[in-house]
């Protein structure tokens, strides 16, 4: 399938992102991986609906716990809608992954074939609306947090870590964080597990640096862990604890 055969594609979508207010100043909370929506006109891109109920579509788990943090610190919040199967704002846009051709070998039918200016097209829907929600909430100075889940198994090996701060070097904040986590024991800790933000590609949180000067850190959660309501309750009021106290301290020292 080609996707460029479809008609009346729209141009632009701020019906993409979820914008959530909050009253908080210095901290904006992201979730890019939230959704598991596709434009209408492309059709679910050719997949039967299981597919979407997996974490190739989204973050299982990472919307809810994102709102949730959202109200308990009355947080600004940016969600996007539109399953990552659609477009992976989390990803270069040219890279092989942002609109992926298959899932572990499972063939995308709409991903099939795609033109530039498809790519293009998609580009403009997703990521355009996302990032300028984003960076009209943010002022220099401030915090911006990504909100994740990962599987708990890969390439056939359990994952221990069951909360890992991500944040490059020299980031304070995201060592703060790491630290304030492992002082409070609720859960394991991961330091730059299960991903390296040092090592990866760049993605978001590094494309609104650009645009903006703020610190960024991600939170990544296993997803058997936030797969029920209970447990977001939970790991919610953690990082809410963790969040509010790294906050306070920042005012502190403010001049």
């Amino acid at each position: 399938m080609n996707a460029d055969l479809h008609f009346s594609h729209p141009q632009s979508d701020e019906g993409s992102i979820e914008e959530i207010g909050g009253r908080r100043s210095g901290l904006v909370l992201i979730c890019e991986h939230a959704g598991c929506e596709v434009p209408e006109a492309w059709n679910r891109l050719g997949l039967g609906e299981a597919y979407f109920n997996t974490h190739f579509s989204h973050d299982i788990g990472a919307a809810e716990l994102t709102r949730a943090l959202s109200a308990q610190l009355s947080a600004p919040a940016i969600l996007a809608r539109y399953s990552r199967l659609f477009y992976d704002i989390n990803r270069g846009s040219r890279s092989w992954d942002c609109i992926r051709p298959d899932m572990g070998g499972i063939p995308v039918p709409g991903n099939q074939n795609l033109t530039d200016a498809e790519r293009d097209r998609r580009d403009a829907l997703v990521r355009e609306p996302f990032d300028r929600a984003v960076i009209r909430r943010l002022r220099p100075g401030d915090v911006l947090v990504g909100i994740h889940s990962f599987s708990g198994i890969y390439d056939g090996k359990a994952r221990r870590t069951e909360i890992g701060v991500l944040r490059a070097d020299g980031c304070r904040t995201g060592q703060a964080m790491l630290d304030w986590l492992k002082q409070d024991g609720r859960f394991v800790i991961g330091d730059n597990d299960p991903y390296d933000l040092r090592k990866v590609a760049p993605g978001t949180t590094t494309r609104i640096q650009a645009a903006v000067d703020v610190e960024a850190i991600i939170i990544e959660v296993r997803n058997d862990i936030i797969d029920t309501a209970e447990g977001v309750e939970q790991v919610a009021a953690c990082l809410a604890d963790a969040l509010a106290a790294l906050a306070s301290s920042k005012e502190e020292v403010q001049p």
